[in-house]
């Protein structure tokens, strides 16, 4: 038998959910983030940390073609960004995609978009503004990526060095920048 809410009740026990689900998210960060920092001990100490590598076989086959400027990502490109991105690739890139992640730019009340390249050697994540956020991880240095369904990011590992190591895409986009580090 259903039980009917007034309003109040319905909205007082969605918010009582939503913060179980924060709660929830901010324990699965933090659980990540340890467990990161264990196997990054643990390597250090030249001991196996027993984790799976990824499948290769369910990844699709790597993008051999690299993009141009009239593809589909170059067109959601912003003025700024393709300035950027003309800057930061001499190389071909032959994945570039738009992600949901946010970061800080120098921007007093907004925060810049996360483009994440990948060429035939590295991985690139970059947005910009008044502070341009650059960074670069060549493949053999992320040789342990996944993609957390979960959270719903790449998360490129072991990512020494890397500040903004997850990047929130797309599984299908996730798995491609996958076979892209894995090729």
């Amino acid at each position: 038998m259903a039980v009917e809410l007034n309003p109040q009740q319905a909205q007082d026990k969605m918010e009582k959910q939503q913060r179980q689900v924060d709660i929830l998210s901010q324990r699965i960060q933090m659980l990540e983030s340890e467990n990161g920092k264990l196997i990054d001990l643990l390597e250090r100490h030249d001991i196996d940390a027993g984790i799976p590598q990824h499948k290769h076989m369910e990844l699709p086959p790597p993008v051999t073609e690299a993009i141009d400027d009239t593809s589909e990502a170059f067109a959601l490109l912003a003025g700024p960004e393709l300035r950027m991105l003309e800057e930061l690739f001499k190389e071909d890139i032959f994945v570039l995609e738009r992600s949901e992640t946010q970061v800080d730019v120098g921007h007093w009340l907004n925060k810049g978009t996360l483009w994440i390249a990948a060429t035939d050697t590295e991985m690139s994540v970059f947005a910009a503004g008044k502070k341009p956020h650059i960074e670069k991880a060549p493949f053999e240095l992320i040789k342990k990526s996944f993609y957390n369904h979960i959270t719903g990011e790449l998360v490129l590992a072991p990512a020494s060095g890397l500040t903004q190591n997850k990047v929130k895409l797309a599984p299908a986009v996730a798995e491609q920048l996958l076979a892209q580090i894995y090729q």
